[in-house]
């Protein structure tokens, strides 16, 4: 029996039968695919000698041909059965997975097929990770359906074949992950995995970055990195590993950094794989440091000595030296014998005794400063550092003669009095700094004094003279006498002194001027012969010398004739200043009385047509009253503000019932400020006719009147006229085109007038100016020429191709450049030309200083062919100096800006408004106080402010100009009551430009009164009556605000009671209290009213009432006016048996 063929499914049981006839039976055994059964694995039936084969669980290595062989072991016979094949299916089952690879990126693995029992199977390889699938198929030779749907898909990196191997070429980091070996039949799957790891070498994908710290400050470096394997970060210091802990970001960590912290730090990342670094570099900023100090020293006079101070620091320092003079010196600077080089070294040479002191290094940057302090010793012979000088005391007197002496060794001082050693005593005393003092000057102390100064290095020496004066002393003083007309008088006058006094007669305040009558003999004795009305009055003799003068006076009058004892000499006055003189006379009588009545006259010498001054006393009405100037009974002439037309002689005359005496004149000149009334209209001309332009202008005094021109010049020929002060130009060339400024100035302010003239004609170089600063040179051609020329340089008579900038300020705002760079273009062309500008000085007005302006690089300008190219700067700042600086465009960039940069001032501009503008209105008067503008828009001699008064009706009233050297305040004075404004505004005469106005509204109306009664007396009349007597203001005063009457109050703290009284008269000066308690402590206290209110209290006067009936002199209370008490006291009978009563305050 041969086996037959069987299909049985994976893991089930089968038995294989075989029987062959033998005698002996034969031994049956089995082969499987032509080897020999193992026992171990089949299961041979013994059944009849192995006619069955028996296998319990069938697996796919059991498949295959069976063949049953038989042998006679007697007679060694061999007998094969026919074939029979057992077929296993079932799932299938991988016997052995491919194994894990690891690649680098742009390698090929390959991963070859795990083993496979044999069945109808399909094949499929997958990855894990990935977007791409790769499928390959190997089956049995019975095909069946393949299912391809989850397979790996062939593409140029990556290849499958039937056999299952799968070869991945030119890996990327994306080829890694897990793989999946994959086997499925009609009865299951079987799979086993592989994962291909990808090395990659480290990448830094966050590095660090450069950093700038302060000292003493942390901070972090992160260095993060990554690649397969993970690569190791450390961090280097300049090339050298640092053994510090990091985090796990590779973050190094630097706390309280330190200046040894700053270098360049390295983050490496490193693997298997390769490593790859990044470096940034640490700033540390620190405050100044010197490191080395200057030393003390002791040097020689006309020797030389340095100082040294090394100073680090960051950013770098800038450095200082300050001398002992407090003279400051910066590097590559010098001061007389100091010098700072490069290295902050000081050098003095020559050294002089001021160069002895302390001598200051001080370093400084944004962080902080630092100071080192030397002090050098200049030793050598004595010097003076004050010396004696001669002079003159009165005897008596104290007389200090300064010596003081330097150097070092400190000098001795010693004293000498011709050639006598002066000792310290009572009247001699020598200071510790060795000045003389001399008490109780006599006149043999007068003489030389020497003062001698020594030490180790030699003496020193200088002199001094004293002289000893005595004040004049009149032997002989001249004596009043009362004379009669025709008479002749000697006044003698005889004095002593030293040095012998000069002796002169003075009358009526001036010296006095000799009459025909009279004569003075050679010992000053006056004689005045035929004595008239005109010689009334005081002589005084005045002795002088050059210890001091002093004078006698005697009055030489006619019983019942006034005559003068003071008058005014010849005033000069501003204009629109108040003003009082005074002229004073006496009524002939014993040398003294009252004079009824003073006279002002305007006028010479009581001439008929002399104008008569009114006389006001008091009753001048401030509402309607123009009258500016008045006079009084007393002799005062009062001018409430001086106008030009005061300008002349004034004379007074005193009379008493008929007798009258005139004054000499006295000339009051007005002084007024420049005023320009005329200039010359100048229509445009040509260079061949020759033009004058004229300024004509008035003030006092005269006002210096000079031209401007265009350039800057000073010109004009000066002619004086009766009519002003006029300046006269020949104006001829073309060079004269521009704006004329005519000023006119004099003590009180300027004033301006400006023209502009044309001059057609051909360029004319004017000027042509150069200035060489750090390496290079500006050259500045002024021209002039109408129309404005176009400006071309040369070098050699070649034209200039060596980079040149010209400029022209088109304006206030705005400055026109030309650029020439064809002669530094370089081997590339350039694309263009980037220009920086920015303010650096205002030139006016508060802003003088450093100004912290942006650089702008937004103007951009295209290059020409021929190098040269044309901008605009607009919107720029009035009278403000720019700096401008430049940076060249090629292909290959932008350059670096240009180390030396271009200076150029802008044009003025009107100003802006004035600031701070307010008014202070007091007694009818409306003051108006104001700032500079915020920006004056050029210099600030050409500013004047323009105040403008207008009346509700926006009238223009009056109209005042104030020059930016005058105070800034101006006054409108006697306003009458009512709605005024003033417009003000800051006007530039160069630019004849007004800025825009300030208008402020104000009201003139009637105020409290300001002043303050005096009381005079307190006079008790009975029991409960009481008078009160106050000064009233003087009759020739006119009062704003005024006075309409007085409030009288009486009040007593004990009765908490007070009495009002109201006197409705300014000319009351009493008033009357009754109804009064008896034996009551009362006070008093009086003030002025008007329509607004009541004006502040005088001081309080405290009194008490009588008890019972008061006597007929009655008691009285007077206060701090002794003459004037004296005098009412006796008038109100206070001066008797009723006594005095007291004040208290």
């Amino acid at each position: 029996m041969n086996p037959q063929d069987a299909a049985v499914q994976l893991h089930s049981e089968i038995i294989l039968h075989c029987r062959i006839d033998s005698l002996p039976p034969a031994f049956i055994m089995w082969r499987l695919n032509g080897l020999d059964v193992v026992p171990e694995v089949f299961f041979v039936g013994t059944t009849h000698y192995g006619e069955t084969l028996h296998i319990s669980s069938a697996g796919y290595s059991d498949a295959g041909e069976y063949v049953c062989v038989g042998v006679n072991t007697l007679l060694g016979v061999i007998r094969y059965s026919t074939p029979g094949e057992l077929q296993v299916v079932g799932k299938p089952q991988i016997t052995r997975a491919p194994q894990n690879l690891t690649s680098s990126i742009g390698s090929t693995v390959v991963f070859q097929l795990c083993s496979l029992s044999k069945s109808r199977t399909t094949f499929t390889l997958a990855q894990e990770f990935g977007d791409r699938e790769f499928c390959t198929t190997a089956e049995d030779r019975n095909v069946g359906v393949v299912d391809e749907s989850h397979c790996f898909k062939n593409s140029s990196n990556v290849t499958s074949f039937s056999n299952g191997t799968l070869v991945v070429r030119n890996i990327k980091e994306t080829d890694g992950g897990l793989y999946t070996c994959m086997a499925n039949n009609d009865y299951g799957s079987d799979r086993v995995f592989a994962y291909l790891e990808i090395t990659v070498a480290p990448i830094i994908f966050k590095a660090p970055k450069n950093q700038t710290v302060t000292a003493g400050e942390n901070i972090n470096f992160t260095c993060e990195a990554q690649g397969n394997p993970t690569p190791h970060v450390v961090w280097l210091k300049n090339g050298v590993r640092i053994k510090t802990e990091l985090t796990a970001l590779g973050v190094l960590m630097l706390e309280k950094v330190t200046l040894s912290d700053a270098g360049v730090y390295t983050c490496l990342a490193e693997s298997p794989e390769g490593q790859i670094s990044s470096s940034v570099s640490l700033n540390v900023l620190f405050a100044p440091e010197i490191d080395s100090h200057p030393a003390d020293e002791i040097v020689l006079i006309g020797s030389s000595f340095s100082l040294s101070c090394k100073v680090t620091g960051n950013p770098v320092p800038s450095m200082q030296w300050i001398l002992p003079n407090s003279v400051i010196l910066q590097k590559m600077s010098f001061f007389e014998n100091a010098t700072v080089d490069q290295t902050g070294t000081l050098l003095v040479t020559a050294v002089t005794p001021e160069y002895q002191g302390h001598y200051t290094c001080y370093a400084w940057n944004s962080l902080g400063y630092s100071t080192a302090i030397a002090f050098i010793t200049v030793e050598g012979p004595p010097y003076f550092k004050v010396q004696p000088a001669s002079q003159t005391v009165l005897l008596g007197n104290t007389a200090n003669l300064s010596c003081q002496a330097g150097s070092y060794p400190i000098p001795t001082v010693s004293w000498f009095h011709g050639d006598q050693v002066l000792l310290p005593g009572s009247q001699i005393v020598i200071s510790s700094l060795g000045d003389l003092t001399i008490h109780e000057a006599r006149l043999e102390d007068g003489g030389q004094y020497t003062c001698v100064a020594e030490n180790f290095y030699g003496s020193l020496n200088t002199s001094a003279i004293l002289s000893i004066h005595v004040l004049p002393v009149f032997v002989v003083a001249p004596s009043s006498m009362a004379v009669t007309f025709g008479q002749t008088v000697t006044l003698k006058c005889e004095v002593t002194g030293v040095p012998t006094p000069t002796q002169k007669w003075i009358r009526s305040g001036r010296t006095l001027l000799l009459g025909n009558n009279m004569i003075i003999r050679p010992d000053n004795t006056l004689v005045i012969a035929n004595i008239t009305h005109k010689d009334l009055g005081q002589y005084t003799c005045l002795a002088r010398n050059e210890a001091g003068e002093k004078s006698a006076t005697a009055s030489i009058y006619l019983p019942g004739w006034p005559f003068f004892v003071a008058s005014e000499r010849n005033i000069t006055v501003n204009i629109s200043e108040p003003l009082n003189i005074s002229c004073h006379a006496q009524q002939s009588g014993d040398g003294e009385g009252v004079i009824h009545a003073v006279r002002w006259y305007r006028g010479c010498c009581n001439a008929g047509n002399d104008t008569l001054i009114p006389c006001t006393e008091g009753s001048l009405n401030n509402e309607t009253d123009s009258i500016h100037i008045w006079s009084t009974n007393h002799g005062d002439l009062y001018f409430q503000q001086v106008l030009e037309a005061d300008e002349g002689w004034y004379y007074c005359a005193a009379d008493n019932e008929g007798d009258a005496v005139y004054s000499d004149p006295v000339y009051i000149n007005v002084q007024v400020s420049p005023r320009i009334t005329n200039v010359t209209n100048v229509t445009p001309g040509n260079n061949q006719t020759s033009l004058q332009i004229m300024c004509l202008a008035v003030g006092d005094p005269d006002p210096l009147v000079i031209w401007r021109s265009p350039i800057g010049q000073e010109r004009g020929d000066r002619t004086d006229l009766a009519d002003g002060v006029q300046s006269v130009v020949k104006v001829t060339n073309v060079s004269d085109s521009g704006q004329w400024i005519c000023k006119a100035c004099n003590i009180l302010g300027c004033a301006f007038a400006t023209i502009t003239l044309d001059v057609e004609g051909s360029p004319v170089i004017i000027d042509v100016l150069s200035e060489s600063s750090d390496g290079h040179v500006t050259i500045t051609c002024q021209v002039a020429g109408f129309p404005s020329p176009d400006i071309y340089y040369y070098i050699s008579n070649e034209p200039l191709t060596h980079p040149w900038i010209i400029h022209t300020v088109s304006s206030a705002t705005e400055i026109s450049l030309t650029f020439n760079i064809s002669g530094s273009l370089g081997a590339l062309p350039l694309k263009a030309l980037l220009i920086a500008y920015k303010p650096v000085l205002k030139m006016c007005g508060h802003d003088t200083g450093q100004t912290q302006g942006i650089s702008l690089l937004d103007h951009e300008v295209i290059m020409s062919g021929d190098g040269i190219s044309k901008i605009e700067l607009n919107l720029l700042m009035p009278f403000t100096m720019y700096e401008i600086r430049t940076q060249l465009v090629n292909v290959l960039g932008t350059g670096p800006p240009s180390k030396d940069s271009l200076h150029i001032l802008t044009s003025s501009d009107v100003p802006s408004q004035p600031q701070n503008v307010r008014i202070d209105t007091r007694n009818r008067s409306a003051t108006i106080f104001w700032s500079p503008p915020e920006h004056l828009n050029g210099d600030s001699g050409f500013i004047v402010y323009l105040i403008q008064l207008l009346d509700g009706w926006a009238t223009l009233l009056d109209q005042l100009s104030v020059s930016s050297a005058q105070e800034r305040n101006a006054s409108f004075h006697n306003l009458s009551l009512g709605n005024y404004s003033v417009s003000m505004m800051a006007m530039n005469v160069l630019v004849q430009g007004v800025s825009k106005a300030v208008t402020i509204a104000f009201v003139i109306t009637y105020e409290v009164p300001d002043y303050v009664p005096t009381i005079l007396l307190v006079k008790v009349l009975s029991n409960d009556t009481v008078s009160v007597t106050w000064q009233v203001p003087d009759n020739s005063v006119v009062l704003y605000p005024p006075v309409e009457g007085y409030i009288v109050n009486i009040s007593s703290s004990g009765l908490n009671t007070s009495i009002l009284l109201r006197v409705s008269a300014s000319n009351i000066s009493t008033a009357k209290a009754e109804g009064l308690h008896q034996r009551i402590e009362y006070t008093v206290h009086v003030a002025a009213f008007n329509e607004r209110g009541i004006g502040p209290y005088s001081t309080s006067v405290s009194f008490f009432t009588q008890y019972g009936n008061v006597s007929a002199s009655a008691a009285c209370v007077m206060y701090n006016l002794p003459l004037l008490g004296m005098l009412t006291a006796l008038t109100c009978g206070c001066i008797g048996a009723g006594g005095w009563g007291f004040s208290r305050l």
